[in-house]
Order: C-alpha cells, then sequence, then structure tokens
C-alpha cells in the first residue's frame, strides 16, 4: 500500500514538474495593421533622380514565443499584403520577414516597439537599379497580456 501511495506521489510531482516545465514558454501569433506613407529617391536606372511618396497599407504577422524563466522573447515577424501606391510609380510591393531572438521581455501591457527593415519592389520600369533589400523601414509595436500571450500588433512606415 505504501509502495502505491509512493508511486502516486512521485507520479503526481513529476506531472507538475513536467507541466511547469512546458509552462515556461508561451508561443502566439497575432495579425495587425501595417500603415504610413515614405518618400524615397530613385538612385539609378530610368527614374534617376526622381523621388517618389508612397501611402502603404497591409498587415503585419507576428509569432511571439516568451520564455518567462529567462525572461527573454523570441520574435517572427512577417508581412502579409503590404502595397504601396506612389505619385510617381503607382504600384509597390513590400515583403520580407524577421528573426530577433532573446530579447528582454518587457511585462505585461507595454508597448515595445521594434524596428525592422523590409524588401520593397516598385512595378514598372523604375524597378531597375533600384536596391529593394531593406528599402522599406518598419516599425512594429507590440504589447502582451499578463498571461505572456500577444495582446497588440500594429506596424507603421517609419526610420529604423
Amino acid at each position: 500500500m505504501k509502495s502505491r501511495l509512493l508511486l502516486a506521489t512521485t507520479l503526481s510531482l513529476l506531472g507538475a514538474l513536467c507541466t511547469s516545465a512546458a509552462a515556461q514558454q508561451v508561443t502566439t501569433e497575432m495579425i495587425g495593421p501595417l500603415s504610413g506613407n515614405l518618400t524615397i529617391n530613385f538612385p539609378t536606372g530610368p527614374c534617376d533622380g526622381e523621388h517618389d511618396t508612397i501611402t502603404f497599407n497591409g498587415e503585419v504577422h507576428v509569432v511571439a514565443t516568451v520564455d518567462s524563466l529567462q525572461n527573454t522573447v523570441d520574435y517572427h515577424i512577417n508581412l502579409a499584403s503590404v502595397k504601396g501606391t506612389g505619385t510617381v510609380v503607382d504600384k509597390y510591393v513590400g515583403n520580407g520577414s524577421t528573426d530577433l531572438l532573446n530579447q528582454g521581455f518587457p511585462g505585461a501591457n507595454i508597448n515595445v516597439p521594434i524596428s525592422i527593415s523590409a524588401n520593397l519592389y516598385p512595378s514598372g520600369p523604375c524597378r531597375a537599379g533600384f536596391p529593394a533589400n531593406g528599402g522599406l523601414p518598419l516599425v512594429v509595436t507590440v504589447s502582451f497580456n499578463p498571461d505572456f500571450t500577444l495582446n497588440t500588433v500594429s506596424a507603421t512606415v517609419g526610420q529604423t
């Protein structure tokens, strides 16, 4: 009888330990709006010397994994359906993803701005000579709930 009680107690403790070890990492994802304006200068090609003011809209997808024991967050940020309309070039596409690992966990209900650079592609002949990589500066803002899940996600076009 004592051995069954000891076994049951041991299994109960192991179950509690496994549950708390698994609960140390919380992963959530959220999609939020992206908007803003950007003025660019074309460096070379058929639009050399021209500048364009672009209005953007779309969405940003954020996956956040909080490690509550280490007090860190791993972010994966991905652009979804980001498009822009310019005054010179009528269509732009923004895309890309970024991974940020072992960032400090800010706590609950605190807005965290994350600066990243995404890729920007103009349409038509102005695309020739345009450096797409890193051409779209963004600030992605996130906040967390007390249970380490994402609370809000949004992004604005801005300087990184």
